[in-house]
């Protein structure tokens, strides 16, 4: 799918309106969705939490488990979404956010003209008749900025991780009851007996700093993959 991402302008965008829903369809063959520190527990209870690496920048990012392989994702199929917690990069699309310049601090808001939500008769208005941003067009522009600045939070988080040697290679082979079966490569999860050796010193960072919570939020995550595996054979039904 094309996109068209450009920052708001009150003149420009006068008439547009969009539409507030996510649309889960354009998810639909992305079986990793990237999940903040903030979500790792509402998370925990729908999806496995994984880390993978970027093959081109070596940067590690956190994502949910929403497939068992490239190319779908079992949950984002349809017009709702099956499960009783949404992450946050499901519902930001069509805004985003960029520098107002280069180097810059200070951030605008950016639309996707583009987008299927985003038309010139239905929906919420983003500004009203004097220009101004519409209280829908602020409550958005705000989340998609603090989405930005939890993205940060949680890079620091898997920092901490890595310092601490915290992280393990993990290849995981599932077997279908129907005989398929899914290799997973190249993800790292939190090795829990590291945790338990952690120093009394460093555990104390990590309680201070509220994030022993998603430690143990991600260890407890991996109980989902069985979860994955009754989706999986409720989308594609129970044959090869």
């Amino acid at each position: 799918m094309s996109t068209h991402i450009v920052p708001l302008n009150n003149q420009v965008h006068s008439h547009l309106k969009v539409q507030n829903k996510a649309l889960f369809k354009s998810f639909a063959e992305d079986h990793l969705i990237p999940v903040l520190l903030r979500e790792f527990v509402g998370v925990a209870a729908e999806f496995p939490i994984i880390f993978v690496k970027s093959e081109n920048t070596g940067q590690f990012h956190c994502v949910a488990m929403m497939g068992l392989k490239r190319g779908q994702n079992l949950y984002c199929q349809g017009d709702s979404f099956p499960a009783g917690y949404i992450p946050q990069a499901l519902r930001n699309a069509p805004f985003s956010v960029t520098p107002k310049e280069e180097g810059s601090e200070e951030l605008m808001i950016c639309i996707d003209e583009s987008h299927e939500l985003v038309n010139a008769h239905e929906g919420e208005a983003l500004f009203d008749e004097q220009g101004e941003q519409t209280e829908f067009l602020k409550a958005r522009g705000e989340s998609v900025v603090r989405y930005i600045s939890d993205t940060q939070m949680t890079l620091k988080f898997m920092q901490m991780l890595l310092e601490k040697d915290l992280l393990v290679s993990r290849d995981m082979k599932i077997s279908m009851k129907n005989g398929e079966e899914f290799v997973l490569n190249g993800i790292y999860v939190i090795d829990e007996q590291k945790v338990n050796s952690l120093s009394l010193e460093d555990l104390e960072v990590f309680r201070s700093r509220g994030l022993l919570s998603a430690i143990y939020a991600q260890l407890f995550s991996m109980q989902q993959i069985h979860r994955l595996t009754r989706k999986y054979i409720e989308v594609n039904g129970d044959n090869k």
